[in-house]
């Protein structure tokens, strides 16, 4: 016999939708954050690298970052969702390895990012209640700072 997982299946109303990034070293943080902070208890969730990063990539030269807002739009639609959040984190290796960020220019480009990450969602579901977080450390704790949206 396969694995029973002991939460039954829920087919009531979403909480929101949540984009964060596939980085599994913040992966506990994000979910209590989500659940225990937000109260966002079922969500949609699109999990990528770089998370919002991802939304703001152009059609002609990153293809996937439309298809990242394509699922966005997709999930908020079918679901009905009216809540979008959207999280970046500190040390992010999509933004290090991927998009030319150093340690000391990595904040910058991802408040740049998230702005336009807010602005792209509202453009295309249009949803007004898209919140920007950034999780830092301080030490081995996780904080979550709002720096965009809503």
């Amino acid at each position: 016999m396969g694995y029973e997982s002991s939460p039954s299946y829920d087919d009531g109303a979403y909480d929101g939708l949540v984009v964060h990034c596939s980085d599994g070293r913040f992966s506990r943080q994000f979910n209590d954050f989500v659940v225990n902070h937000l109260g966002i208890l079922r969500c949609d969730r699109v999990v990528v690298p770089g998370g919002p990063g991802a939304l703001t990539l152009e059609r002609e030269s990153e293809p996937e970052g439309m298809r990242v807002i394509d699922d966005v739009s997709m999930l908020c639609t079918v679901h009905e969702v009216d809540r979008v959040v959207l999280i970046q984190h500190d040390l992010c290796a999509y933004y290090l390895n991927c998009r030319g960020a150093t340690e000391a220019s990595l904040r910058g480009m991802q408040l740049e990012d998230m702005a336009y990450a807010v602005e792209i969602v509202r453009a295309a579901t249009g949803i007004e209640r898209v919140e920007g977080y950034i999780a830092r450390l301080v030490g081995r704790v996780v904080v979550f700072d709002e720096v965009g949206g809503a």
